[in-house]
């Protein structure tokens, strides 16, 4: 089963072994209406991804993933000062982890 979008795609084979990506972009844009220079982000982009197997009987799963793997410095929120400058905070960089789960019934 191969299942295609624009800002992402699946892959499984056999039921047992997937593969995701997602890619997302966004901008320009500004963080405020008031559209001032300090407020503008010109371009951001993520790509993601993961690998994952789930056994035989359904009862437990693993994935290895990466978030950000392009490792950009991308904003989260951003508050714009009264006297023009801005205090920004940003988006994990680059983040690679392990996910399990058990099914107990």
């Amino acid at each position: 089963e191969i299942s295609l979008g624009l800002v992402g795609s699946e892959m499984c084979i056999r039921d047992r072994l997937s593969f995701n990506t997602s890619f997302t972009e966004s901008g320009p844009y500004h963080l405020e209406a008031t559209n001032q220079l300090v407020s503008f982000i010109s371009r951001e982009s993520e790509w993601d991804a993961s690998i994952g197997y789930t056994s035989g009987n359904g009862q437990w799963d693993i994935s290895i993933w990466g978030k950000n793997l392009t490792d950009n410095l991308n904003v989260q929120h951003a508050i714009v000062g009264s006297f023009g400058g801005r205090t920004t905070l940003f988006k994990a960089p680059r983040t690679f982890g392990i996910t399990s789960n058990i099914k107990f019934y």
